[in-house]
C-alpha cells in the first residue's frame, strides 16, 4: 500500500506542497521590511541574517524573519555599509528590500536585494517611508 492510498485522495507530498506555496510567494511584489538585525553571517557564496521586531521597551521578540542574500550581492552590501560607517552588526536597525521565498530545502526566507543599516536620524526617515508605502498600498 502506498502512502497516498493510506492518507487518502487529498494527501499531498511535501515537495508538491512547498512548490504550491513557492508559486504563490513568487507573485508577491518587491517589499521593504524594517527590523533590528539579530545576526549576520556571510560566506563566499551566501549570506544569512535574521531580522527581529521587539515588543516596545523590552527585549521580547515579537516577530522574526530569516534573510538570504546571494554571495556577490551580499559582499557588495556588506562593503557599502562598512564604507558608510554603518556595519551590519547585531542590534542595528536595518531596512531590507526583497521578496519572500520558500526554498524546498532551506525553507522560508526573505530573498533580499538591498540591506541598509540605519543611523539614528535615518530610522525616522525609514519609518516615514514605510508609512507612506503602507498608505499607498491601501
Amino acid at each position: 500500500m502506498t502512502q497516498q492510498s493510506l492518507l487518502g485522495p487529498d494527501a499531498i507530498e511535501v515537495g508538491d506542497y512547498t512548490e504550491r506555496i513557492a508559486n504563490l510567494l513568487n507573485e508577491q511584489p518587491l517589499t521593504i521590511v524594517a527590523g533590528t538585525l539579530a545576526s549576520w553571517r556571510r560566506s563566499r557564496t551566501w549570506a544569512t541574517a535574521e531580522l527581529v521586531q521587539y515588543k516596545p521597551g523590552t527585549t521580547v521578540v515579537t516577530a522574526r524573519v530569516l534573510i538570504g542574500i546571494p554571495g556577490k550581492p551580499a559582499a557588495a552590501i556588506e562593503r557599502h555599509n562598512i564604507e558608510n560607517n554603518t556595519p551590519l552588526t547585531p542590534g542595528t536597525d536595518v531596512i531590507a528590500t526583497g521578496r519572500p521565498e520558500l526554498h524546498p530545502v532551506y525553507g522560508f526566507r526573505f530573498l533580499t536585494k538591498q540591506l541598509i543599516s540605519l543611523d539614528t536620524s535615518s530610522r525616522e526617515r525609514a519609518r516615514e517611508q514605510l508609512e507612506r508605502l503602507a498608505d499607498h498600498n491601501k
